[in-house]
């Protein structure tokens, strides 16, 4: 079997999460309020200074020594290189006859020691806040955040996986590590086996007894230093590097504990129940989602965790024990001598979560009713942290009630239950003596015997027309951003009160409307030949960042608390209904995690009922009933939140083809229509 690049998201446990970014105390407003200012001032004085050399800003490529020795010459004394990512890993592979290879990251020369597979240059999977800084006249290169009030993080993401062989030792090594606190950043490694990510140690050969696909390289900058610092005359510039040893076979695949049910896709729990070693346990990650199903003949299932002997009540279905997707500056305390077991803050009145991710889709069976509840959480108020539940992750959110139940009636696909601290609070907090078990949190799934919803990834959405029962929704992950500025090109929008006709191709029953913000075009024209435009436009613009090479929508003046825009469609065709239509939107996460919305509404009413499109995935309506319906991406800060959320954010050079919204609608002609419709 070839080996294939794993599927990541932006919130993969073995990376950092985008909800690492700080929000911000309220003890920091007054703070952030000076320093904002403080911070222009600075940046437009960089960007004078780095004027010249605005072509050398692609991060990270690879050039030779000669290149680098001429641009080392070149440079101002104090100079400043932003990151561009990358969404494949980097293939690691021994040369022919060999069963090792070493990768480096040069942050003198900048460049690595490999190329990606198809030749081009290596370059991060995350970059946020970071910058890489030379400073001639004290002869330092650094790490360093590019706005101070903000965490800095950086990861690399490396296959490892070779048909046939195995990996037998990792070696990462970081010279220099122990010049830098803990409180101040942190550099690490980790490896993925059996959907559970592991640390690996620093400057020191860790052998392995599994097979391993995935090794990533995380650096995290929690203050405004000097991280990583170099010095060009007194180092070699090697900031980090990692060296595979492979063998050839496969370690054997660990069985299944005797101790599962009958069942193959959901089984209880095999962990040990070591009383001494359950208690000292540390929280662990999973990058897959917990599958739960009922035992063959029943409709129900309750998922349960106990904080007290770390320990669930069932394992995943390959039977790995379960664990959170993330766990982020989050520790688990059993102490004895006071008496207490809960879930805490690991360095204080910093941005800590955990969020569990389960997929409750089965064939043949339509979830009915869900019921969540959690204990201990009497110290959870409105800025000492949240537990939240969420249909989709980062959005359709509501708060679990302080110990009681959050019943849930409507079609749920997946779940992801949520825990987030600002401060120092006890969380799932209970008694420890003359108890041997607890009932932390528990999940309740009822199901239906129906033909089930695709198990696709996407977000299915039936009979929009109809009054849904659902949860209420709250707002959730808010990261305020400081102001941003941009080399840049802008377009302004112009509006039209022209609907988009969007009409089958001849006997196909199917068309696709799609937006490109690289080439600022549309799949088709007006039936008269005319550009398309948007319906509404209200304080937006188009932006060329030359500086990054990207392309976004953003607000056109910052400091107007909210901002649109909209396109309207009709669908309306003679003889034939609407059987489905799938929205998709790349490119949004910045918006939907500053307090903006995507979503989808009926008739021409911006204030009718709408849906919200969910990030990179597809939102499919079944029988939506519709003849017009609007697509809006709104803006909407406070007083207090001068930020600048950017939208269809994409490269300009990797996006010239990409798709930064699209509409598939298909039809089926009215004879053909079952009249039976279904309802959530």
């Amino acid at each position: 079997m070839q080996s294939q690049d794993p599927v990541y998201s932006q919130n993969d446990p073995l990376l950092v999460d985008n909800s690492i970014i700080s929000k911000k105390r309220d003890h920091w407003k007054t703070i952030a309020k000076i320093a904002t200012v403080f911070i222009g001032i600075l940046f437009i004085t960089s960007e004078v200074v780095g004027k010249n050399n605005e072509n050398k800003h692609d991060s990270l490529a690879n050039q030779t020594l000669g290149d680098n020795a001429t641009e080392a010459n070149s440079l101002p004394p104090l100079h400043r290189t932003y990151f561009k990512t990358q969404i494949k890993s980097i293939l690691l592979r021994p040369k022919p006859g060999q069963n090792s290879v070493k990768f480096t990251y040069d942050i003198i020369k900048n460049t690595y020691s490999h190329d990606n597979d198809d030749g081009s240059q290596v370059r991060p999977y995350v970059a946020s806040n970071i910058e890489r800084v030379v400073d001639k006249e004290n002869n330092e290169t650094y790490l360093h955040p590019e706005y101070p009030l903000e965490i800095a993080h950086i990861h690399w993401v490396f296959n490892v996986e070779i048909p046939g062989k195995s990996v037998e030792k990792i070696l990462v090594q970081v010279p220099g590590i122990e010049h830098n606190a803990d409180d101040e950043g942190e550099i690490y490694a980790k490896f993925a086996v059996n959907k559970t990510s592991n640390n690996i140690p620093m400057n020191k050969t860790m052998a392995l007894d599994r097979n391993i696909d995935t090794v990533t390289m995380n650096i995290i900058i929690h203050k405004p230093i000097k991280f990583l610092k170099t010095n060009s005359k007194e180092s070699s510039g090697v900031t980090f590097s990692i060296k595979v040893y492979w063998k050839t076979g496969k370690y054997p695949t660990p069985p299944v504990s005797s101790n599962t049910t009958t069942s193959k896709k959901f089984s209880t729990s095999s962990r040990s129940n070591d009383t001494e070693l359950r208690r000292s346990e540390e929280l662990k990650e999973q990058y897959g989602y917990i599958q739960l199903q009922p035992e063959s003949g029943q409709n129900y299932v309750k998922f349960t965790y106990d904080i007290i002997n770390n320990i669930y009540s069932h394992d995943n279905e390959d039977g790995s024990p379960v664990n959170p997707k993330q766990v982020f500056n989050i520790k688990r305390v059993v102490d004895e001598e006071n008496n207490e077991a809960y879930i805490g803050q690991e360095a204080l009145y910093r941005r800590s979560n955990m969020y569990w991710q389960f997929d409750l889709r089965n064939t043949g069976k339509n979830v009915e009713k869900v019921v969540v509840k959690m204990t201990g959480m009497d110290e959870i108020t409105q800025y000492a942290g949240s537990v939240e539940c969420c249909l989709n992750y980062l959005i359709n959110c509501t708060d679990i009630p302080i110990n009681e139940s959050l019943t849930i009636e409507q079609y749920v696909g997946k779940l992801y239950i949520e825990i987030t601290l600002h401060r120092p609070i006890k969380v799932l907090k209970t008694d420890v003596k003359g108890r041997k078990s607890v009932e932390s949190f528990s999940i309740e799934v009822y199901w239906k015997d129906e033909p089930s919803y695709p198990l696709t990834t996407t977000t299915a959405v039936t009979e929009m027309n109809t009054t849904p029962k659902t949860i209420a929704t709250s707002p959730t992950s808010k990261d305020p951003k400081l102001h941003l500025q941009y080399d840049n090109t802008t377009t302004t929008f112009t509006q039209e009160d022209k609907l988009i006709e969007l009409r089958p191709t001849s006997e196909a029953n199917y068309v696709k409307f799609w937006y490109n913000i690289v080439r600022n075009t549309y799949s088709q024209t007006h039936t008269n030949g005319s550009p398309v435009k948007p319906y509404l436009v209200a304080n937006i613009e188009r932006t060329i960042d030359t500086r990054l090479g990207e392309v976004f929508l953003h607000k056109k003046e910052r400091s107007e608390h909210w901002a649109s825009i909209a396109w309207f469609f009709n669908i309306d065709v003679k003889g034939k209904l609407v059987e489905k239509i799938i929205i998709r939107m790349s490119g949004i996460e910045e918006l939907i995690l500053n307090s903006g919305t995507t979503q989808i509404g009926e008739n021409l009413n911006l204030i009718s009922k709408s849906t919200r499109i969910p990030i990179e995935q597809n939102l499919t309506i079944d029988n939506p009933q519709l003849q017009v319906f609007f697509i809006m991406l709104h803006w909407s800060t406070d007083e207090n939140q001068q930020m600048d959320a950017r939208a269809f954010k994409t490269d300009l050079e990797d996006g010239i083809n990409s798709e930064s919204f699209s509409v598939e609608v298909f039809w089926k002609s009215k004879q053909d229509h079952n009249q039976t419709t279904i309802s959530i």
